[in-house]
């Protein structure tokens, strides 16, 4: 597994992608490895979690014959190497149009409580993913009063009048957009 891991953050393992206008490009990384019993026992298998945000260009099937193609490399130095490549969650990248009615109401109620309304993009994962699953042209927007910067950090927090400014406009795209 130490093999896989350094060939996969190595500089030959590059994903291949368009950049995206509001997603940038995609993310990469390995987030749990867990193997052995003991201090005092060899291990007899090791498993890697890789967390890989895409963008609308990539190819998963593409993404998954690459790490393929990595695991035959080691396998090459390590003939008795037993592997499994387990999809453990598989979404694809997904957009709203700037144009979209949702969008504008969102601009309008963002804008009214003196909020920008440059529209950007996030590869974090959100529930949008799931409702997308039921009907593509969903309409999502992500909109929170948290600073993106700061999610998943020590320090994460909001301020109380940035919660209370965004349940307001929360209550003004559903008066806008419900009528």
């Amino acid at each position: 597994m130490n093999e896989i891991i350094h060939q996969l953050l190595g500089e030959n393992f590059k994903l291949q992608y368009e950049e995206d206008s509001k997603l940038g490009g995609p993310t990469f990384s390995i987030n749990v490895i867990q193997g052995g019993a003991n201090t005092n026992v060899v291990p007899d298998r090791c498993s890697a979690n890789i967390d890989i945000r895409t963008v609308p260009s990539q190819d998963h099937n593409q993404i998954i014959g690459q790490i393929e193609g990595v695991i035959e490399n080691v396998k090459q130095q390590y003939p008795d190497l037993k592997s499994e490549i387990r999809i453990l969650n598989d979404q694809s990248s997904m957009t709203t149009s700037d144009d979209d009615p949702f969008v504008k109401t969102v601009q309008v109620a963002v804008g009214s409580m003196g909020g920008s309304t440059k529209l950007g993009g996030i590869t974090g994962y959100t529930d949008s993913s799931q409702f997308v699953q039921a009907d593509k042209d969903f309409p999502v927007v992500v909109l929170g009063p948290g600073v993106t910067a700061q999610a998943h950090q020590p320090d994460e927090h909001v301020d109380i009048d940035k919660y209370l400014e965004c349940i307001e406009i929360y209550k003004a795209i559903a008066k806008n957009y419900l009528g």
